[in-house]
């Protein structure tokens, strides 16, 4: 099942990247080129071709931040969970404490289920904050 699920989720990432980023960036390659011809004979027209590269280079990049939210990242397998969900606390809208106590690291497989519960659980609640709350506590009951 964990291989079937990891399976799946490659086949997700290759997807997301072909039919986004990657479509996206080939797309301002073409754009990119046919401005550089036009920038001695149009350069109006070069200049606005540059113009909207440059917003096809913001969206391709974020297209890549969103996939890349959604692969393991670097600070768990690097520093563990503590340091990885206290990473995800920090881009949380509301307030956050975050409280890890381990007696030794889990499984890498463990990690990323905790890790990836978290971060989308306080996705939630930044979306659905309304006002400010007390300070959640990762890992233990809420706190006030």
């Amino acid at each position: 099942m964990v291989v079937d699920t990891a399976a799946a989720d490659l086949r997700r990432i290759e997807r997301d990247l072909h039919d986004g980023a990657q479509a996206r960036l080939v797309a301002l390659a073409m754009g990119l080129g046919l401005a550089k011809e036009k920038l001695l004979d149009d350069p109006e027209a070069a200049a606005a071709m540059v113009d909207e590269a440059h917003g096809e280079v913001k969206l391709a990049l974020q297209e890549l931040r969103d996939l890349a939210r959604g692969i393991h990242p670097a600070v768990l397998t690097d520093r563990g969970l503590s340091a990885a969900l206290s990473s995800v606390a920090a881009r949380c809208t509301v307030p956050v404490k975050v409280d890890v106590d381990l007696t030794e690291r889990p499984a890498e497989a463990i990690e990323g289920i905790a890790y990836f519960t978290v971060s989308e659980l306080l996705q939630n609640v930044s979306k659905h904050a309304r006002a400010g709350p007390p300070p959640w506590r990762c890992g233990g009951p809420a706190t006030g």
